[in-house]
């Protein structure tokens, strides 16, 4: 499998849970700290990073999921 493949799958899952747009920010700020990281591995990271921090909560509006302020 390719990087590219992997990176594929990768915004797939994401897209899935509803993270595509954060994992893609958060990748692309961390290659630009560091441009010579696995791209794959910088998006993995930022994903697994997503599922941990992004609690999902059924409120009394109907609203599913919220972002943590600090992470705004």
């Amino acid at each position: 499998m390719t990087e590219s493949d992997e990176i594929e799958e990768i915004l797939y899952e994401a897209h899935d849970l509803g993270l595509k747009d954060l994992v893609m920010e958060r990748a692309h700020k961390i290659l630009k700290e560091k441009p010579k990281s696995r791209k794959s591995t910088v998006y993995r990271k930022s994903l697994e990073y997503w599922k941990n921090n992004m609690p999902v909560q059924i409120g009394s509006g109907g609203m599913i999921g919220s972002i943590k302020q600090s992470e705004k």
